[in-house]
């Protein structure tokens, strides 16, 4: 050992220091790829770590559209490779990723991990799939991550913590699942942070309050739960608060009002509950409140309808109550107000508004009472009036026409009377008119459709508007929806068919006389109209075959009560997308035409209460998506019920054939069909038979109707496995045997009658426990014993059983004699001691005899034991 200025070194031995660092090297690069590079141990290899990077993240991408045929390329340093951004200050190092609406697909690879001078990576706008790598943690001079608009899955990593200069991170409109991490407050200089759009799940975290940088929070359309943290209102520099469809609930922190730069707050479609803050307002930064669809109660704050920077208020769907503050209408910042669907109470309020940009304005569905004021005038700048569904009286003040930029005027389901101020149709750029559902009279003007060219929609119905329809009405081009519905409008109803852009026209419950159906030949390609209501009026003759001429988008068509003849033109089969036929209730004879099986679509078919006849054709057997089908009251009639095309119905909820001629038994098939849930009614026919077994699989079915046939047999013990059933009629045929004791499960019972049949027996007692048994008509049958005196039968209006001459009762009830024994009882009785008497007789005598065996063996072996004592 030599010393050497100062230092102590040892002769001979090697300088393992250097070696050792290599092995590590070594190991880490062949069994830790993926680690955070070490190149900055290594400073000339950082430039090719970075192209092998790269290279690698491209490995794992797809690229369809080339617009990475860059990548790769020898002739181009990477640096100039697309959507490769390097560092100035450190050449051959890689600082930004942006790759923008690429069409790339793939995943980013954990080799991205090597890039350690990544600052930015924005990747937004592809189809890049699977989860971000943990790796991402390796980037500790990131500042911006921007993912979103992918198709990413798997978790936010817990890594993204090490991420300690991250500024912005939007991963928005992905797929991403699990739970923000807790770990995510060590970004602490977080600015941003997008998460919308997800499946996020869990809480919110209470550490969020440690990005004391944060200004923009957006957490829409997850799934998460729990209450706003309190915490979050220590983020003095919040901006933006956006939670929109959650599943939040609690209330919302009061220190969120006092967020001094708070800007945009968007808190609907949770489940908020508790009182708006006071404090919400004091911003001087606010511009819009969204809070609308949770269950808010009390009051609008003072400081909310005073806050002079704010444009929207949108509060719709809640619990509020109170008076409207009058401020909100002197508001000189306000542009949209939406209060609808409150309990808000009273008038509007009538001071002198000063609010010049007021632009929306809904206060439907409240209580608002009292008249419309004419002060709403002086909303200069009003595009949308709605006071819809409220409790406004009066009449419409005149003044509304001095709004110059009103489009949108709805006063529907109020309780205003007189007649329409004429001047209602000349505002100038109205697109939607709604009047319906009040007490308004008078008739439409002749000339609306030129004092009204932009008209799109016109509600009017549930009013007292009479006289014909303009003629120029049809001349109103821009008309999507027309609503006179509940009018008493008279004449012919003009070929509205023909407007380009009709989709709705509603002119039922009136009392027009005649259709215009000459236009129908000529119908422009391009009209759109879906549905069309002529029901309830006094429309006479045929209707004509040219219907097949209107559109095939019509999807709901509604010609029933009314006074048509003829019959159904086959041609209503060209309309192949309707899934609503309703044409009962008028004077149709004929046959039902084959050609309305090609209406594949059909969910409802009314064809009731005509004179129809004939089978019903087999091809409505098409009809899979049938779920209501009426042809009640006709003169159908067929006897070869097990052919019956019904059978191929699969989805029917609803079957009704009551008041018809069919005949024959009911066949098995069409009590299978196990979607029937909300009745059958087959009465008033000639069926016999029995009801078949099949009927237990019924058992979400509610109403079951055979009445007034011929039917025979004992009721069946599988209606009892109808568990739901409501109402059951059996009244009027042949039925005999007694009340089967499966139908003590039918719990849910309101009405059963089986009068006028050949039961007999004694009356169940579990009659008793039907709690929610409202008829029960057991008269004029062959029934005796003891009446049950619960439940029902202590009140003689639901119970009938007259006509049953062998019933008594214990109690004087239901005019029937009091019972003086129990005659069935005593049968009983008589029959027990008819089989219990010979027996016991039977069985004394054989223990007799068996004693006396016995007792004649005991002094045989006495004897014998005597005798040989002796000997």
């Amino acid at each position: 050992m030599h010393l050497r200025r100062g230092k102590i070194a040892f002769v001979g031995a090697p300088n393992t220091t250097l070696p050792l660092l290599a092995i590590v090297l070594i190991y880490l690069a062949n069994f830790c790829p993926h680690v955070c590079s070490l190149a900055t141990t290594v400073p000339h290899n950082a430039s090719e770590n970075d192209r092998k990077a790269l290279l690698c993240l491209r490995s794992h991408l797809s690229d369809p559209a080339r617009a990475l045929v860059s990548w790769g390329n020898k002739s181009f340093q990477f640096c100039h490779w697309r959507g490769v951004t390097c560092s100035t200050r450190h050449a051959g190092r890689v600082v930004a990723l942006d790759l923008e609406s690429l069409n790339i697909t793939g995943q980013i690879f954990p080799c991205i991990g090597d890039l350690l001078f990544l600052s930015r990576i924005h990747m937004v706008d592809n189809q890049i799939n699977g989860p971000i790598p943990s790796e991402i943690g390796c980037l500790t001079r990131l500042k911006y991550l921007n993912l979103s608009m992918n198709s990413i899955t798997g978790v936010i990593p817990d890594t993204i913590s090490s991420c300690s200069r991250i500024q912005v991170i939007d991963l928005s409109m992905n797929s991403i699942t699990g739970v923000i991490p807790n770990t995510i407050s060590s970004c602490s200089r977080l600015e941003v942070i997008d998460l919308g759009y997800n499946s996020i799940t869990g809480l919110i975290p209470n550490t969020i309050s440690s990005c004391s940088c944060l200004m923009v929070i957006r957490l829409l359309n997850n799934s998460i739960e729990g209450e706003i943290p309190i915490s979050l209102a220590h983020c003095s520099s919040l901006q933006e608060i956006t939670f929109s469809n959650n599943n939040l609930n609690g209330s919302i922190p009061p220190g969120i009002g006092l967020l001094p730069r708070l800007t945009f707050l968007f808190l609907p479609s949770n489940k908020i509950e508790g009182k708006i803050p006071k404090s919400l307002g004091s911003s001087v930064s606010l511009l819009r409140v969204v809070l609308g669809n949770n269950s808010l109660t009390g009051g609008i704050p003072p400081m909310l309808a005073n806050c002079s920077s704010l444009h929207n208020l949108d509060l719709m769907k809640n619990k509020l109550n109170g008076e409207i503050p009058s401020e909100l209408f002197n508001n000189p910042s306000l542009i949209t107000l939406d209060l609808s669907y409150n309990k808000f109470m009273g008038p509007i309020p009538s001071s002198s508004p000063i609010a010049p940009k007021l632009q929306y304005v809904s206060l439907a569905e409240n209580n608002l009472t009292g008249e419309i004021p004419p002060i709403l005038e002086r909303f200069s700048s009003l595009s949308s009036l709605i006071l819809a569904q409220n409790k406004f009286h009066g009449s419409i003040p005149e003044s509304l026409t001095k709004i110059p930029t009103l489009t949108v005027l709805d006063l529907a389901y109020n309780n205003l009377s007189g007649a329409v101020p004429p001047a209602i149709y000349t505002i100038k750029s109205p697109t939607y008119l709604g009047l319906g559902d009040n007490q308004l009279t008078g008739r439409i003007p002749s000339d609306i459709a030129y004092t009204l060219p932009n008209i799109r929609t016109l509600v009017m119905e549930g009013n007292h508007f009479d006289g014909p329809l303009p003629a120029s009405l049809v001349k109103a081009s821009n008309l999507q929806v027309l609503e006179l519905r509940h009018n008493a409008f008279t004449g012919l109803i003009p070929s509205f068919w023909c407007l380009p852009y009709l989709t709705q026209l509603d002119l039922g419950a009136n009392l027009f006389e005649a259709v215009d159906w000459s236009s129908l030949s000529s119908i422009p390609s391009s009209a759109q109209l879906q549905a069309i209501y002529l029901d309830n009026n006094k429309l006479h003759g045929i209707i004509p075959s040219s219907i097949g001429n209107l559109l095939k988008s019509l999807q709901m068509l509604f010609l029933s009560e009314n006074r048509f003849t003829g019959t159904i033109p086959s041609e209503i089969g060209k309309l192949t997308n309707l899934t609503v036929l309703q044409i009962a209730g008028n004077l149709l004879s004929g046959r039902i035409p084959d050609a309305l099986g090609n209406l594949s679509k059909l969910f409802v078919l009314g064809l009731s209460r005509n004179k129809l006849s004939g089978e019903i054709p087999q091809s409505i057997g098409n009809f899979e998506k049938l779920g209501e089908l009426y042809m009640e009251e006709n003169n159908l009639s067929g006897f070869q019920w097990k052919y019956s095309s019904l059978v191929g119905c699969k989805n029917l909820v609803m079957l009704n054939l009551s008041c018809n001629g069919f005949n024959g038994s009911i066949p098995p098939g069409l009590l299978s069909i196990f979607s029937l849930s909300e009745g059958v009614d087959l009465s008033y026919n000639n069926l016999n038979g029995s009801i078949p077994s099949q009927i237990g699989s019924l058992i979400n079915l509610e109403s079951l109707n055979v009445s007034n046939n011929q039917l025979s047999g004992e009721i069946p013990h599988a209606v009892g496995e109808c568990l739901h059933l409501e109402s059951l009629r059996l009244e009027v045929n042949f039925f005999n045997g007694s009340i089967p004791e499966s139908l003590m499960s039918l719990r849910g019972i309101t009405e059963m009658d089986l009068s006028e049949n050949n039961l007999s027996g004694e009356i169940p007692d579990f009659f008793e426990d039907f709690s929610s048994l409202q008829l029960l008509n057991l008269s004029f049958n062959s029934l005796e014993g003891i009446v049950p005196a619960g439940g029902a039968f202590s009140n003689s209006s639901k119970v009938f059983i007259q006509g049953n001459k062998d019933l008594c009762t214990r109690t004087p009830m239901l005019q029937l004699p009091l019972c003086t024994a129990a005659p069935t009882k005593r049968k009983k009785t008589l029959h027990i001691i008819s089989i219990v008497v010979p027996l016991a007789t039977a069985i004394l005598v054989l223990m007799s005899v068996v004693t006396a065996i016995i007792s004649r063996t005991e002094i045989k072996q006495n004897n014998i034991l005597i005798n040989h004592s002796r000997s």
